[in-house]
């Protein structure tokens, strides 16, 4: 269905209806997409050992761990 404008606000609504995030979740992820992140210190890495992973490789990680949930449900 087209519509003449997506504000955070319905596409958050959006989201809600069509995954199982509710909409304040998803409101709180559509606004933290218009702000790049860029991180240069990483003191982190000397408390928490960790493998960093690309967004890519993150997201589709992610999908398949969700995926995989639900057949289990």
């Amino acid at each position: 269905m087209p519509v003449p404008f997506l504000s955070p606000r319905l596409s958050s609504y959006w989201l809600s209806l069509v995954t199982d995030i509710d909409a304040t979740t998803g409101r709180a992820l559509i606004d933290s997409m218009g702000n790049e992140v860029v991180v240069r210190d990483d003191a982190i890495r000397r408390i928490v050992e960790f493998d960093p992973m690309s967004y890519d490789d993150a997201v589709l990680q992610a999908l398949g761990e969700r995926a995989k949930q639900r057949r289990t449900r």
